[in-house]
């Protein structure tokens, strides 16, 4: 079979620029003009950092709504005299909180996954996305459990975590893109 693959059927089929000294194609640059007029193009590798961390933020934002809207009701449900209610409304939203920013982290990653990568070199990356970002908190354990330290700094598990929810999936969706895209 002859010609390129297509990534996302909502984008037209990529092939060489006709005119193109390079013979780049669409496929390997971001688009080149906006509403406000020609910009230069960018190699795909930086679109694909740029797509993933917008999804993480998004992700977050969808965890932090959720959890702030479970902590909010179950806060509402108690009575005036149950003295706890502060507390589980905190673990309950945050647990609510976490859940929620994962699954959407990981459906945002699959449609990363979708847009950038061929069939056949997607599910790799998932999977070593997310177990990064289960094996940075137990990495920053264990750790500080070598060198001595009772109990890792507070946050840092959380950084561990966000790292690599930010850094591990671009940088896998980069290294597993046909070579033909890579070159830009």
């Amino acid at each position: 079979m002859t010609g390129t693959v297509r990534h996302d059927p909502h984008e037209p089929a990529s092939g060489p620029v006709p005119g193109s000294a390079d013979g780049s194609s669409p496929a390997d640059l971001a688009p080149s003009s906006t509403a406000a007029g020609p910009r230069p193009r960018v190699p795909v590798t930086v679109g694909v950092l740029g797509y993933c961390l917008a999804w993480l933020a998004a992700a977050l934002g969808v965890g932090a709504a959720v959890g702030f809207m479970v902590g909010a009701a179950e806060r509402a449900l108690a009575g005036p005299t149950d003295t706890w209610a502060d507390l589980a409304a905190v673990v309950l939203g945050l647990l609510a909180g976490v859940l929620a920013a994962m699954i959407a982290w990981l459906l945002a990653m699959v449609h990363a996954a979708r847009r950038f990568l061929p069939p056949g070199r997607r599910l790799a990356v998932l999977g070593w996305s997310a177990l990064a970002v289960v094996a940075a908190p137990v990495l920053v354990y264990a750790v500080f459990a070598l060198v001595g330290s009772p109990a890792a700094p507070r946050g840092s598990v959380v950084v561990a975590a966000l790292l690599a929810m930010a850094i591990v999936p671009p940088v896998l969706i980069a290294a597993r893109l046909p070579a033909a895209e890579r070159q830009g």
